[in-house]
């Protein structure tokens, strides 16, 4: 536990993590610097324009909003540049690893397992490539360790009332950053109320309705926004679905579909 040490075991803890952080950060620059010059992947290029052009909180094309409102404050904030959108991601993955940090390590009780992780996390390969992209997957791993947090790890500082909050806001953000994590953010909800109803009863299910209602609200606008601009309130889930089959059937197999468009309306849209 640290007693009679130099240091408490809180303060070596915090030593490790801070040279996980700061390799972690060297190795992130040096792909960062591989980067410069070279153009944004496509998605980035597309988020990057959408912030510019929005007029209105949920004018955001063909994606959901969260990503591009975070894009175009940062941008509000230290200026508007490629450059700078990859800064945003690059300071996004060192956030990762402090939250998978916290994660591992107040569910199994043993620092180590979180330093563990956050080290393996600093380190491999393809997390170091992304961390410079522009995209959004870094803030969406971020939101998805703290979601799973609050739902996994209880404890006794934190009333019902403090959960529920942060479980409202934490969905919200995900489902606004990726429509498609309801598929988890849904089970998980009621497994949280299932598990909270053995010691507040009724209160964790009252909860729980007023978490989903929350989300309801939260998502509604973009909903609708997508009804309105392309007549399908899912688009957003709709289309990368569409997307991706154009291209595993028409880009990659060449073989087509049935309902698929052609190679060459492919290559134009």
């Amino acid at each position: 536990n640290g007693e009679g040490a130099i240091f408490p075991k809180r303060v070596w803890e915090g030593f490790a993590l801070g040279g996980i952080l700061v390799w972690a950060l060297v190795i992130r620059l040096e792909q960062f610097q591989s980067f410069a010059g070279a153009p944004l992947l496509p998605d980035a290029v597309l988020y990057r324009e959408l912030a510019l052009a929005m007029n209105s909180p949920y004018d955001t094309g063909m994606r959901e909003p969260l990503w591009i409102w975070m894009i175009r404050g940062w941008f509000w904030l230290v200026g508007e540049s490629e450059q700078a959108l990859r800064v945003l991601t690059l300071v996004l993955s060192l956030g990762v690893l402090v939250a998978a940090c916290k994660l591992f390590r107040d569910y199994t009780g043993r620092p180590f397992v979180g330093l563990l992780v956050a080290l393996l996390l600093s380190l491999n390969p393809y997390l170091v490539r992304l961390s410079a992209g522009g995209l959004r997957e870094e803030a969406y791993m971020l939101l998805i360790l703290c979601f799973v947090y609050l739902v996994f790890v209880r404890t006794r500082e934190r009333s019902l009332a403090a959960q529920a909050i942060g479980i409202a806001l934490s969905g919200a953000a995900l489902l606004l950053l990726r429509l498609n994590s309801y598929v988890f953010v849904v089970p998980l909800l009621l497994f949280w109320g299932w598990k909270r109803s053995t010691e507040h009863g009724r209160r964790s299910w009252i909860a729980l309705a007023l978490i989903g209602s929350f989300l309801a609200v939260a998502v509604a606008p973009h909903l609708v926004h997508n009804e309105r601009l392309f007549g399908d309130p899912l688009f957003s889930l709709n289309n990368l679905a569409t997307g991706t089959r154009n291209q595993e059937f028409i880009i990659v197999k060449g073989t087509g579909c049935p309902g698929c468009p052609t190679a060459e309306q492919v290559r134009q849209n």
